[in-house]
């Protein structure tokens, strides 16, 4: 929801600073007074739908879109806004068709890209996210934008020397990305380089205090290399940070470790757990109806859109 109230805010700015929001596609023989009618009603239907997105009213949205569509179908940032809208009724494949259609009229903006590997990361279309990846590099899209989303589609597939090198290059050009920090420091464990994964890991620890990711891949990392100790501090430290940390384990390794779960460290939670003197929580807290640890899904960076919808 973060990412669409953002997308929200810069195009409701961009609407009043750039000018209208339908425009790009109208015939100019039209007369004008009837062109201005038809293009304040088009510009009016998309602030219209921009506050009906903000309210999540997304089936009055699609409405509002649709009918700037109808007046001017080639309105970029209608037909993102619209993905957006369909993204939340859940459905997918007219959000992936909008998108498209974004990237039709505009190749080199990496936004629409971007979207569509969000959708495609939901969807579990792993071979999509890196198709679509690739093309927007081929259209001229900065790599810097697409590579961490790139880069971990790569290692999910199996290909842990394109994953390093699109996650090398995300870390390189984004060094405070703590996701790609983790990422990167989990495509090495999975090589066994765990000296390298190291510092990838400390320095998102080091990035973002509030979460103990980094720190649970670090304790499996330190464990593999045979360093207990320093396992078990990385242990109580994430406990400190999260005292469900040790509930979260088995979401974490079928999130990040798609085919093979790191070595059990639950004898080092327990461990912890005592000398930190933390309870047991209910047995049903936070718990979904399922059983299943309650978390955060990582998903790649939505995109913004900076101008009016047809512009």
């Amino acid at each position: 929801m973060f990412r669409r109230l953002l997308v929200l805010f810069l195009v409701v700015l961009s609407v009043f600073v750039c000018g209208c929001a339908a425009t790009s596609g109208v015939s100019k023989q039209e007369p004008k007074p009837a062109k201005d009618a038809a293009r304040k009603e088009a510009d009016q239907n998309f602030i219209h739908g921009l506050y009906a997105m903000q309210h999540e009213n997304y089936n009055l949205a699609e409405q509002y879109f649709l009918k700037v569509l109808a007046y001017d179908n080639k309105s970029f940032n209608t037909h993102m806004m619209l993905g957006q809208a369909y993204e939340a009724l859940g459905r997918s494949v007219k959000a992936i068709d909008q998108y498209n259609a974004a990237i039709a009229l505009r190749k080199q903006d990496a936004r629409p890209y971007v979207a569509l590997m969000g959708v495609y990361y939901d969807m579990h279309m792993n071979d999509a996210i890196i198709r679509t990846g690739e093309d927007a590099l081929a259209s001229g899209v900065k790599p810097k934008i697409i590579s961490g989303d790139l880069g971990w589609a790569y290692f999910i597939k199996g290909d842990v020397d394109k994953a390093e090198d699109k996650l090398k290059y995300e870390v390189k050009e984004s060094p405070d990305n703590t996701m790609a920090l983790i990422k990167l420091g989990i495509v090495y464990f999975a090589q066994q380089k765990y000296e390298d994964a190291l510092p990838n890991l400390k320095k998102a620890e080091s990035l973002d205090k509030s979460s103990a990711l980094a720190n649970y891949i670090s304790a499996v990392t330190y464990k593999s290399l045979g360093k207990r100790d320093e396992a078990f501090a990385e242990v109580k430290e994430g406990l400190t940070r999260d005292k469900a940390l040790d509930k979260k384990v088995e979401y974490y390794n079928k999130e990040f470790f798609p085919r093979e779960y790191p070595e059990d460290i639950s004898g080092l939670f327990k461990k912890a757990k005592d000398e930190l003197k933390i309870a047991e929580p209910p047995a049903n807290a936070g718990k979904t109806s399922t059983g299943a640890a309650t978390e955060t899904k990582t998903t790649p960076a939505a995109p913004a859109t900076e101008t009016g919808g047809g512009k």
